[in-house]
């Protein structure tokens, strides 16, 4: 028993030393920022699948005093940090250890990533300066800033046409647009960047963990993924009752951000669908991964089209299960 606890703490030495790490790679090296936060959560989920929670909330609770320490006594930015990497990844690993459903283990990850999104809003919108609306204002002025040489080759006649009288006036028209869009949607973008940083998380912890022959764990593929049929009655419905409600409303603001994440899982079905096809011809998922990129940019101005198209063809496939995947909740571990 104390050859386990040692062997445990052991573990839990190493891995926080391995969370610090990538925390530092993320915060003082801007070109591996990226690599460092996907990283982050990872030795905390391959702590939790061996050995459960109890030993990891010890090395939580390391990682946020070590965290405070290199950012110079910032509490915030440690909890922030924590919150957004460390715990999710602990969530997830505990989940994968105990070989749970695998949309089991991604809504679970999910929400604890949404946690810490939320902790990060609602920090900037009390300790800095105006909170939320100065976020947008510095947004806004970034953006005229980066579109001031464009803006100055726009023929006045251009202009008149729009109904502007100059450049500027156009400008400030779009970012009030855009920045109205924002705030009515900003849930939606908080629930999805969490569902994408939780999927993430996910998939490279149980890629570690399994070739680390920590667990055996098995995720379901991206090809594989499929809205239940339930899923696509919801999204019709609050869409319908959507159109009928008050503009503005809380009603209207509540079902907009509700239909908007279903229209997301739905596109994400169906590329998965367009990814099971493709596959027979590319095997590499890289490879189809940078296609679909490529293709993405490439047709950015019809973004709202191939959404669209995804979106329908994640709602038939929902309901006529053409790859022959069965109910979602039959999906195992």
């Amino acid at each position: 028993m104390n050859h386990n606890k040692t062997k445990a703490l052991r573990e839990g030495a190493m891995m926080v030393a391995l969370t610090v790490i990538f925390i530092l790679i993320s915060v003082y090296v801007p070109v591996l920022s990226f690599l460092g936060t996907l990283a982050a959560p990872v030795p905390m989920a391959a702590l939790a699948a061996r050995n459960g929670l109890r030993p990891v909330w010890i090395a939580v609770f390391a990682v946020f005093a070590l965290t405070v320490f290199i950012t110079g006594g910032n509490i915030l930015s440690a909890v922030s940090t924590v919150l957004m990497s460390v715990i999710p990844g602990a969530v997830c690993g505990y989940f994968l250890g105990k070989r749970a459903p695998f949309f089991n283990i991604l809504f679970a990850t999910c929400v604890a990533v949404c946690v810490g999104w939320v902790f990060e809003l609602l920090a900037i919108n009390m300790f800095a300066g105006d909170g939320i609306d100065e976020m947008f204002t510095q947004f806004g002025e970034q953006i005229k800033a980066m579109s001031e040489a464009v803006l100055q080759s726009i023929p006045q006649s251009q202009l008149d046409a729009l109904g502007v009288s100059s450049a500027a006036e156009m400008m400030d028209a779009v970012i009030e647009a855009v920045q109205y869009t924002v705030r009515v949607y900003l849930p939606s973008f908080v629930i999805v960047s969490a569902m994408v940083t939780g999927y993430i998380t996910l998939r490279i912890s149980a890629f570690v963990i399994r070739r680390a022959k920590i667990a055996e764990v098995s995720v379901v593929k991206f090809s594989m993924m499929k809205a239940p049929k339930s899923m696509s009655v919801a999204l019709l419905v609050f869409y319908v009752i959507h159109l009928f409600s008050t503009p503005g409303s809380l009603v209207w603001l509540v079902l907009a951000n509700i239909v908007m994440v279903l229209y997301t899982i739905m596109s994400v079905c169906g590329l998965s669908f367009i990814d099971y096809k493709f596959k027979e011809k590319i095997r590499s998922a890289w490879a189809r991964g940078a296609i679909y990129l490529v293709a993405l940019l490439l047709a950015s101005t019809f973004v709202s089209i191939l959404s669209t198209v995804l979106i329908i063809i994640g709602i038939l496939d929902s309901g006529r299960d053409f790859r022959k995947i069965g109910a979602t909740e039959n999906y195992g571990g």
